[in-house]
């Protein structure tokens, strides 16, 4: 068993920083602990490392390596975008109706498409799977709203002319 050194006792922790006992919710909490400096020293911890331009850029740096060093790090945040993208997609699709506006077709999320009806209407182009990134459904709706849904092999069609609106 090790010890702790900054031990909480009655909700009150000491701060390793400036040394003043302060209660629990003074204190950043992280995954099943609490940080050992206090919100306000974090503070002026993360303001003085900011205004100085050496050690901010040696913190970037470390950030790209470790980055680009550790390939579960980068997996694990390619996971955690691609479940977003899908997510906000589920739910555009959900929003559309969830099948093709033209065939019926619903079995599988990524063969449908959003098609615009007017181009010339377009405001903002979504991406390959019908979605902006950045944005929620909230924020995409009136972009949606200019859009049927459709699989892609008739959205390949409408583009042909074969199929007409």
């Amino acid at each position: 068993m090790f010890k702790i050194k900054y031990p909480i006792i009655d909700g009150k922790k000491e701060c390793s920083n400036c040394g003043l006992i302060k209660p629990i919710t003074e204190f950043y909490r992280y995954k099943n602990y609490y940080r050992s400096y206090c919100k306000e020293c974090a503070y002026k911890h993360t303001q003085k490392r900011r205004n100085n331009p050496e050690k901010r850029e040696i913190d970037n740096k470390r950030l790209r390596e470790d980055y680009y060093k550790r390939p579960e790090v980068r997996k694990k945040k390619l996971a955690s975008y691609k479940q977003r993208l899908l997510k906000i997609k589920r739910d555009a699709v959900n929003y559309k109706g969830g099948k093709c506006q033209v065939c019926g077709y619903d079995k599988c999320l990524t063969a449908l498409e959003f098609h615009h009806i007017d181009p010339a209407k377009k405001e903002k182009s979504l991406n390959s799977r019908g979605i902006d990134r950045r944005k929620s459904l909230s924020t995409l709706k009136p972009e949606l709203d200019k859009c049927i849904l459709v699989c892609c092999r008739c959205h390949r069609e409408i583009h042909e002319n074969i199929i007409k609106l």
